[in-house]
């Protein structure tokens, strides 16, 4: 089986000696992870028999986490064992989605990662960064404000006759 939406797609040659040789279903991702590949593979699925055996050939740069996650739903619906080929990247979403199959193949190429969602850098670069590097960098500045305060006030408070709430307020600036 091979989806009808893939008989446009310049790999479904490929994809058709795949399931052949494989002797399993075989659904191509090629391409960022959105709602459009919800519908493939809603229609993917609904081509499947109860509990055929799906080969997914995957390589994408990630996506819309919401959609890998939507995606493969659909397909675990029928599919009996989801076996994943990654011969390039299957970076974040497409990632989330490798984590929810029976077996992942990787390529001599293959490779997965990260979770974490990636944003352009705000310097204009087209660069993208991880979400979590922002948030590590305020948490760090958190910990470092709250160690600062409290070497402040046990200094006030050991050198000074004052009191906690006294050495906090003129910590506190």
């Amino acid at each position: 089986m091979v989806n009808d939406a893939l008989r446009d797609d310049p790999l479904a040659d490929f994809t058709l000696m795949l399931a052949e040789r494989r002797g399993r279903s075989v659904l191509c991702v090629n391409r960022a992870i959105d709602s459009n590949c919800v519908e493939v593979a809603r229609s993917a699925a609904d081509d499947l028999d109860e509990a055929s055996n799906l080969t997914v050939l995957l390589d994408s740069p990630g996506g819309e986490i919401e959609s890998a996650y939507r995606m493969l739903l659909a397909l675990r619906d029928k599919a009996g064992d989801i076996e994943v080929l990654v011969p390039g990247m299957a970076k974040s979403a497409a990632t989330f989605f490798c984590l929810g199959a029976d077996s992942i193949h990787m390529g001599q190429y293959g490779e997965l990662g990260p979770l974490d969602p990636q944003i352009l850098d705000r310097s204009g670069s087209e660069i993208r960064v991880s979400a979590l590097e922002t948030f590590k960098a305020l948490e760090h500045l958190i910990n470092y404000s709250m160690n600062s305060l409290d070497a402040i006030i046990d200094t006030l408070i050991s050198k000074t006759p004052m009191d906690v709430p006294h050495a906090l307020f003129h910590a506190h600036p």
